[in-house]
């Protein structure tokens, strides 16, 4: 019986530090239902119809708008944390992140974008939320 138990806990075990923790690449492009690239402005202008840079929307540079806008009543140590880690995302292609900073982006995420991204994101972020 012991043997039965030791080796179902050595195989997940096995199993579990197989897998590790989730690599994520940030510089994967978001698409549209029709599988062309989602676009988004690169120009820091108020109206999108001025755009003059237009480029294909990754999940680094849509985590990196989410986490680094503006929103008042953060404490400075949190528009810090946020920022500092937006801008380490933006072209990381092998990132590993806490479950802290995964709700944390999923949360801002939800704020800046649309259906359209978040769920193309939150599975890239999280392979259990398919």
């Amino acid at each position: 019986m012991w043997r039965v138990v030791f080796v179902l806990l050595f195989l997940g075990a096995n199993a579990f530090a197989q897998s590790g923790p989730k690599r994520i690449d940030f510089t994967t492009v978001l698409k549209t239902p029709d599988d062309t690239p989602l676009l988004d402005c690169a120009d820091e202008i108020p109206n999108p119809n001025d755009c003059k840079v237009i480029r294909p929307l990754t999940l680094g540079i849509a985590v990196y708008k989410a986490l680094t806008m503006p929103e008042q009543g953060l404490t400075p140590e949190v528009s810090w944390k946020r920022g500092h880690l937006g801008y380490i995302l933006y072209k990381d292609t092998d990132a590993t992140l806490t479950a802290e900073d995964i709700a944390t982006i999923k949360t801002q995420l939800a704020k800046r974008w649309g259906p359209a991204v978040t769920a193309q994101a939150f599975p890239l972020l999280d392979p259990a939320q398919k």
